[in-house]
């Protein structure tokens, strides 16, 4: 957006009585008023509606919304203190700082059954609040690096239709517009890696059921736990509890933490990642003509509370994957997939078979976009290595 459009937005917003909305970009970057570090992930979102956006890793966010003169956007982070500012602030000034949250530290706990307790009962009072069936909007997005060099990428503005139940869902992925840049390799040919992808685009939303959460709770003997509290300014308060794989265990399990809301009892974000250890090699696969090792898994699962209703916000997951076979295949490939929820769809109506998306890889579709949406729509802002990658695949 150039200066004379935002001078004429700002002069637009300070308007006494301004009742009608405008379409408009505010840009960003957030930061941590103690070291002036970027923060990443931390939410953007209009005051009073379901509207928001997520800051990249470098600390920068994008909100492309219709936005009203007297509208508010309110700032959170799990590990800092909650800011609203006014939207003809923050076009004047969109360096934001937040200050760290109070914490209060606990002590490691071993076999503790009081937060093996307060896990089970956060999985299971947050799987009651994901209220099914449900239709919403989203920005998707992922890359891929073969063997050391990025190949491909692709996003895209997609509609989620979940339905079935938290044991058995029913999703279904209607991809409205998408781009994708890649480059074609010789292996390509040989080996359908799109079949053996370990992304899979109509299954962004499974990482909100938890399901890792439950087989962590399952194996609760082989973890250690800790519990802390993180106290806001104005005195609300979130339960985090870290878990880690107990040194004697003899494979690869995931370490990580997840925030509770001490009221509702929710699950507000869920983080987790594959233990690196060397003495524990990665687990084998059998995939059909590969075989498979996950080198390195992780992932972050957001959430939104809405009244009493918890709705998903955003996911990210990422890893590093090892293929190969006897007849001369063996690739090493990271991806990467981000999942932003853009609206929730009042009223169920479900996606038609015919134009439920079939693939597992959204790169697989190739160009389909009638609009530059990446730059007009509610995304993810893009890095400037981002950038530079997708630069190079063109």
């Amino acid at each position: 957006m150039g200066r004379r459009t935002i001078f004429l937005c700002f002069l637009f917003l300070l308007l006494p009585g301004t009742l009608f909305a405008q379409d408009i970009s505010i840009s960003g970057k957030i930061l941590s008023e103690n070291n002036n570090e970027p923060l990443v992930y931390a939410e953007v979102s209009l005051k009073g509606k379901n509207i928001g956006t997520i800051t990249n890793t470098e600390g920068e966010f994008v909100l492309s919304e219709q936005i009203l003169g007297q509208d508010s956007l309110v700032f959170t982070h799990v590990a800092y203190n909650t800011k609203v500012l006014k939207v003809s602030d923050i076009l004047t000034n969109n360096i934001i700082t937040l200050k760290p949250k109070t914490i209060l530290l606990g002590e490691i706990a071993v076999n503790s059954k009081s937060i093996v307790s307060s896990l089970e009962e956060a999985l299971n009072t947050t799987r009651n609040n994901i209220h099914l069936p449900l239709l919403f909007e989203a920005y998707y997005r992922e890359f891929v690096k073969e063997n050391g060099q990025y190949t491909k990428f692709s996003d895209g503005l997609l509609e989620y239709d979940i339905a079935g139940s938290v044991e058995k869902l029913k999703t279904k992925a209607k991809v409205k517009q998408s781009r994708a840049n890649l480059i074609k390799r010789e292996n390509d040919e040989k080996i359908d890696w799109g079949l053996n992808s370990p992304l899979d685009v109509r299954k962004a939303f499974d990482p909100f059921i938890l399901r890792r959460l439950q087989l962590i709770i399952e194996d609760s003997d082989q973890y250690d736990f800790k519990k802390n509290t993180h106290i806001e300014e104005n005195g609300e308060e979130q339960i985090e509890i870290k878990f880690t794989p107990k040194a004697d265990t003899e494979e690869r399990l995931y370490q990580g933490s997840l925030l509770i809301d001490q009221i509702s009892k929710q699950v507000i974000s869920f983080s987790y990642e594959l233990e690196q250890n060397d003495k524990k090699p990665p687990k084998e696969i059998n995939l059909l003509l590969l075989k498979a090792e996950f080198r390195e898994h992780s992932s972050l699962v957001k959430f939104k509370q809405v009244g009493t209703t918890l709705l998903p916000f955003y996911s990210n997951t990422r890893g590093e994957v090892r293929f190969w076979n006897k007849k001369k295949i063996d690739e090493t490939f990271f991806f990467l997939s981000d999942l932003m929820v853009t609206k929730n769809i009042a009223g169920y109506s479900p996606i038609p078979k015919k134009d439920s998306y079939k693939k597992k890889a959204l790169y697989q579709l190739g160009n389909n976009y009638e609009t530059t949406f990446w730059k007009d729509q509610n995304t993810i802002r893009l890095t400037t290595e981002e950038e530079r990658i997708i630069e190079q695949l063109k």
